[in-house]
Protein backbone atom coordinates (compact mmCIF):
# COMPACT_ATOMS: atom_id res chain seq x y z
CA UNK A 1 0.00 0.00 0.00
CA UNK A 2 1.00 3.53 -0.98
CA UNK A 3 1.66 5.61 1.90
CA UNK A 4 0.96 8.98 1.85
CA UNK A 5 1.96 12.41 3.59
CA UNK A 6 -0.55 13.61 5.32
CA UNK A 7 -0.18 17.11 4.41
CA UNK A 8 -1.71 16.02 1.14
CA UNK A 9 -4.59 14.77 2.99
CA UNK A 10 -7.59 16.17 4.36
CA UNK A 11 -8.31 15.99 7.30
CA UNK A 12 -11.81 15.70 9.36
CA UNK A 13 -12.12 16.27 13.18
CA UNK A 14 -15.40 16.21 15.51
CA UNK A 15 -18.31 14.49 14.92
CA UNK A 16 -19.64 12.99 11.94
CA UNK A 17 -23.95 11.73 12.58
CA UNK A 18 -24.44 9.43 10.06
CA UNK A 19 -23.02 7.81 7.30
CA UNK A 20 -19.69 8.99 5.30
CA UNK A 21 -18.57 7.87 1.95
CA UNK A 22 -15.23 9.17 1.45
CA UNK A 23 -14.22 9.89 -2.30
CA UNK A 24 -11.06 11.62 -1.79
CA UNK A 25 -8.08 11.61 0.51
CA UNK A 26 -8.93 12.12 4.39
CA UNK A 27 -7.67 11.63 7.61
CA UNK A 28 -10.31 10.89 9.72
CA UNK A 29 -9.11 11.99 13.42
CA UNK A 30 -13.20 11.90 14.96
CA UNK A 31 -16.11 9.82 15.08
CA UNK A 32 -18.39 8.60 12.48
CA UNK A 33 -21.79 7.55 13.89
CA UNK A 34 -22.66 5.21 11.05
CA UNK A 35 -21.05 2.92 8.24
CA UNK A 36 -17.79 4.20 6.05
CA UNK A 37 -17.61 3.73 2.90
CA UNK A 38 -14.35 4.17 1.04
CA UNK A 39 -15.18 4.17 -2.91
CA UNK A 40 -12.98 3.36 -5.97
CA UNK A 41 -9.61 5.90 -5.78
CA UNK A 42 -10.24 7.33 -2.30
CA UNK A 43 -7.84 7.05 0.77
CA UNK A 44 -8.80 7.02 4.19
CA UNK A 45 -6.11 7.01 7.42
CA UNK A 46 -8.73 6.62 10.35
CA UNK A 47 -7.27 7.87 13.31
CA UNK A 48 -10.66 8.04 15.06
CA UNK A 49 -13.65 5.54 15.55
CA UNK A 50 -16.50 4.36 13.12
CA UNK A 51 -19.65 3.77 15.06
CA UNK A 52 -20.79 1.11 12.48
CA UNK A 53 -19.30 -0.88 9.38
CA UNK A 54 -16.25 -0.01 7.02
CA UNK A 55 -16.69 -1.19 3.47
CA UNK A 56 -13.97 -0.56 1.10
CA UNK A 57 -14.39 -0.54 -2.64
CA UNK A 58 -11.93 -1.96 -5.31
CA UNK A 59 -9.61 0.88 -5.87
CA UNK A 60 -10.34 1.97 -2.13
CA UNK A 61 -7.71 2.13 0.68
CA UNK A 62 -7.94 2.04 4.49
CA UNK A 63 -5.47 2.14 7.07
CA UNK A 64 -6.86 1.89 10.34
CA UNK A 65 -5.10 3.17 12.96
CA UNK A 66 -8.42 3.61 15.46
CA UNK A 67 -11.16 1.71 16.20
CA UNK A 68 -14.29 -0.23 13.59
CA UNK A 69 -17.05 -1.17 16.23
CA UNK A 70 -18.69 -3.26 13.13
CA UNK A 71 -17.01 -5.45 10.31
CA UNK A 72 -15.02 -4.77 7.54
CA UNK A 73 -16.20 -5.85 3.86
CA UNK A 74 -12.94 -5.38 1.98
CA UNK A 75 -13.18 -5.78 -2.42
CA UNK A 76 -9.91 -2.77 -1.74
CA UNK A 77 -6.83 -2.30 -0.11
CA UNK A 78 -7.27 -2.37 4.00
CA UNK A 79 -4.08 -2.53 6.70
CA UNK A 80 -4.82 -2.88 10.18
CA UNK A 81 -2.67 -1.64 13.13
CA UNK A 82 -5.91 -0.68 15.48
CA UNK A 83 -9.09 -2.15 16.64
CA UNK A 84 -11.94 -4.34 14.57
CA UNK A 85 -14.62 -4.91 16.93
CA UNK A 86 -16.79 -6.77 14.12
CA UNK A 87 -15.07 -9.48 11.62
CA UNK A 88 -13.76 -8.86 8.36
CA UNK A 89 -14.27 -9.97 5.05
CA UNK A 90 -12.36 -10.32 2.21
CA UNK A 91 -14.15 -10.34 -0.93
CA UNK A 92 -11.11 -10.04 -3.51
CA UNK A 93 -9.04 -7.43 -2.09
CA UNK A 94 -5.95 -6.71 -0.18
CA UNK A 95 -5.37 -7.14 3.69
CA UNK A 96 -2.13 -6.62 5.86
CA UNK A 97 -3.16 -7.08 9.93
CA UNK A 98 -0.06 -6.05 11.58
CA UNK A 99 1.17 -7.63 14.76
CA UNK A 100 -0.15 -5.82 18.02
CA UNK A 101 -4.03 -5.06 16.21
CA UNK A 102 -7.27 -6.74 17.59
CA UNK A 103 -9.73 -8.05 15.01
CA UNK A 104 -12.98 -9.64 16.68
CA UNK A 105 -11.69 -9.38 20.46
CA UNK A 106 -8.31 -11.24 19.67
CA UNK A 107 -4.58 -10.26 19.56
CA UNK A 108 -3.13 -10.67 16.51
CA UNK A 109 0.50 -11.79 16.60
Amino acid sequence: MATMEASEMREERGTIYGDLTVEDDLVLRSMVTGNVIVADGAHLELRGLIGGALRVDAGGVAAVHGTVSGAIVNAGSVEVWGMVHGSIEDVGGRLLLHPGCFVGGREVR
